[in-house]
């Protein structure tokens, strides 16, 4: 079972990612990425959730900020799942950057 991290109310992301996690064997884990790492609330997700049996694919958005080792330490604080390599959009990716990162992605 998975759990989230409750945001203030009327933020529905988090709860419609729970509800995905039930019925995919792909896990996107998006955020923010600060200083090279992911924002904290996404440490709280990752810590209480079982990802066995997932493929998780870790992508931020940054104005400035590189990837880091942001997905290698969500790994790490997972302890479960298989974990891809991440992939960190700028401030200006449109539809068409993400679109060919999936596309690369063979899933």
């Amino acid at each position: 079972m998975f759990t989230t991290y409750r945001s203030p109310p009327g933020d529905c992301g988090i709860f419609l990612f729970d509800i995905f996690c039930h019925i995919s064997a792909f896990i996107p884990i998006v955020y923010p990425i600060w200083w090279g790492i992911a924002a904290w609330p996404v440490d709280s997700f990752v810590e209480n959730n079982d990802f066995t049996g997932k493929t998780v694919i870790p992508f931020c958005t940054s104005a400035s900020s590189g990837i880091g080792d942001s997905g290698q330490l969500l790994e790490e604080m997972a302890g479960t799942g298989d974990w891809q390599e991440g992939e960190r959009f700028r401030s200006g990716a449109d539809e068409a950057d993400v679109q060919e990162w999936v596309n690369g992605l063979g899933l």
